[in-house]
């Protein structure tokens, strides 16, 4: 039988891949002013405390940021200002 790797890292990279999510919708996006960990700590922990965030995963070492978040809730628009909230700029594709 073929080696296919870690089946639970492939179904991540999948749901990663997609705009859309059973859970709610992903937004990706640049992260630019982190000086170091605690800064990726401090915006996770803050967006986590808002309503419709579902989830949140932040990256210090390649500056960027993946949230998982309720459209009817909250919108890109306003995680974007949240973050720039923090003194932190915000780049992404949309």
């Amino acid at each position: 039988m073929e080696n296919q790797g870690n089946t639970s890292e492939n179904l991540l990279t999948q749901n990663v891949s997609s705009s859309k999510i059973s859970e709610g919708e992903l937004f990706e996006f640049d992260i630019i002013g982190m000086s170091c960990t605690s800064c990726a700590k401090s915006i996770k922990t803050y967006l986590e405390k808002q309503t419709g965030i579902i989830s949140v995963d932040i990256n210090y070492a390649s500056e960027s940021g993946a949230v998982i978040y309720n459209s009817d809730l909250i919108k890109r628009d306003s995680i974007k200002k949240e973050i720039l909230n923090l003194g932190y700029n915000v780049s992404s594709e949309d």
